[in-house]
């Protein structure tokens, strides 16, 4: 399976992924996190991730902890073909803070193919070249 771990739950349509991030400072944007720097994520590419890739073939562009006036936890996922909606994050754990997917400000990229769950106030609180281990991404099957 995708990912670190890929499990189906079970009598549910909802997977876990787990991830790996080590953070970086990505200047451009005053944000610190892991950003592969593709079209649709801010500024440009930082820090690394390991099991980045969902089950089901999407993978996190973007996760990030912006602490500049705008001060939100932003999620971005790729390798869609179309708007898989709002529902489809089901919670994300980083950094030991549990964000779900109903209570972001979402938005669908449709030229980049990029969907963006965001949430404010942000406290991830990702520290620069610290490594974020076992954080959890449940999401609807694919």
């Amino acid at each position: 399976m995708s990912g670190i771990l890929g499990i189906l739950s079970a009598g549910s349509n909802v997977i876990t992924d787990t991830f790996n991030i080590t953070a970086a400072f990505i200047p451009a944007t005053v944000l610190v996190g892991y950003s592969d720097g593709t079209g649709g994520t801010s500024g440009g590419a930082g820090g690394s991730i390991s099991g980045g890739t969902l089950t089901g073939g999407k993978h996190i562009a973007e996760i990030s902890y912006i602490n500049t006036s705008i001060n939100c936890d932003r999620l971005r996922i790729k390798g869609l073909s179309a708007d898989p909606t709002q529902a489809w994050l089901i919670t994300l754990i980083a950094n030991g803070i549990t964000r779900t997917g109903l209570t972001a400000a979402y938005t669908w990229d449709a030229a980049d193919l990029c969907a963006t769950w965001q949430w404010t106030p942000g406290s991830f609180g990702f520290s620069n070249g610290n490594t974020y281990n076992g954080n959890t991404i449940q999401h609807a099957v694919p």
